[in-house]
């Protein structure tokens, strides 16, 4: 058969055979490479590994630093001389009683995501500060010292663990419930302390160089592993949230990359993860009637991203035939685009969410449910809208 030709020409010229088909297959892994890079392709499965160590660990054996935010975590048990003991796998991070080891705490989830969209912070990814969070305090739910009073043994304090003299230097006013700063700085705020793990990240290095910043953390690139091997299953998904509502941003190798606005537009739609459906709820203000229904949770996110600037109309149908907004095709789509689907394909939307990546979307789904991070149902898809500013929200 013909199809088999250039398989048997090169097998007949033996060892320079294998060579030329080596060859052949490094040229197309490299083509396929720099269409790749060249394409806008956004990998948002897991942070970015520069320099160190390539491989995940399990085997934490954090090292004693005086210089980063945190000394050893608190969730390790502490031998008379100061090593850790029995450090030899993930799950010797200490949980608080009744946690299961893959959640994080809904307000956790909230502030590591708005710590990320913070333009101050240079977009560091979300999961990797929970992957910090983690490993220091299992979000702040660890009853050891040092944590939500005092110190630990070696003077760190609060739910990112830092040192009073570090956390003088980097300490930021975190947002309170109404998403503004409070005026105060406390290391025992959770909004304060992952704000201020932010600032002190981006200033070591990150998101550019995210494994050098977290060792700046922690001087142990075994603690950098251990961070990075959380941060991986947040990134994938792999959790969920303190209740039984499923969240987070899917592993999205192949998504176009996500523009400032449609990361506002995520960010303020996420902040109303776990609220109750209402039919007819929610508008630029926020719930109403106690909830959101799904147009009125796209209504809130892209008036608030925008600034105010723009007011979608309040019915899924209406909100598809917004001339401000570009329509998009599925294989167009990039995080923050609203996505419509319909039955049958070509009927006016019955419903609307807000595409975060991954095949999945923020939305509020029906009665009975609550906003959440869910799969997209392709089969029902019918377009996709995105918005742009020319001004700056």
């Amino acid at each position: 058969m013909r199809k088999f030709f250039w398989l048997r020409l090169i097998a007949g010229l033996g060892c320079s055979g294998t060579a030329i088909l080596v060859a052949l297959m490094f040229a197309v892994a490299l083509v396929i490479s720099k269409m790749n890079d060249a394409s806008g392709i956004l990998n948002i499965c897991g942070p970015a590994n520069p320099a160190g160590p390539d491989l995940l660990s399990n085997a934490p054996k954090p090292s004693p630093s005086r210089t980063g935010p945190s000394t050893l975590p608190a969730a390790y048990t502490m031998a008379s001389g100061a090593e850790p003991v029995g450090a030899g796998t993930v799950q010797n991070v200490a949980l608080a009683p009744g946690s299961s080891a893959n959640t994080i705490p809904s307000n956790y989830l909230k502030l590591y995501k708005a710590a990320s969209a913070d333009p101050r912070f240079g977009g560091i990814p979300w999961y990797v500060l929970a992957g910090i969070g983690k490993v220091e305090t299992d979000h702040g739910r660890s009853t050891l010292p040092g944590v939500h009073s005092g110190e630990n043994y070696a003077g760190a304090g609060g739910p990112m663990q830092f040192l009073q003299g570090t956390w003088n230097a980097y300490a930021i006013d975190g947002p309170g419930t109404d998403g503004k700063p409070n005026g105060t700085k406390s290391r025992y705020d959770p909004a304060d302390a992952i704000f201020a793990a932010a600032n002190y990240l981006h200033a070591s290095g990150a998101p550019k160089n995210t494994r050098k910043a977290i060792y700046a953390y922690n001087h142990s690139w075994d603690y950098v592993n251990l961070v990075l091997s959380w941060a991986k299953k947040y990134g994938g998904n792999n959790f969920s949230l303190d209740g039984s509502n499923n969240a987070g941003m899917a592993c999205a190798p192949l998504d176009n990359a996500a523009s400032p606005l449609g990361k506002r537009i995520i960010d303020y739609a996420e902040r109303w993860l776990g609220k109750p459906y209402v039919w007819g709820g929610g508008d630029i203000n926020g719930p109403t009637k106690g909830g959101f229904d799904c147009s009125g949770l796209t209504l809130y996110a892209v008036y608030h991203a925008t600034g105010g600037q723009i007011t979608i109309p309040r019915t899924s149908q209406q909100q598809q035939k917004d001339r401000r907004g570009k329509p998009v095709s599925r294989s167009q789509l990039q995080p923050g685009d609203l996505v419509f689907f319909s039955t049958p394909i070509g009927a006016p939307p019955h419903h609307v969410g807000i595409y975060v990546g991954g095949g999945q979307m923020v939305h509020a789904p029906h009665t009975g449910t609550v906003v959440k991070v869910a799969p997209m149902d392709w089969s029902e898809f019918n377009g996709g809208l995105r918005f742009a500013m020319t001004a700056k929200a």
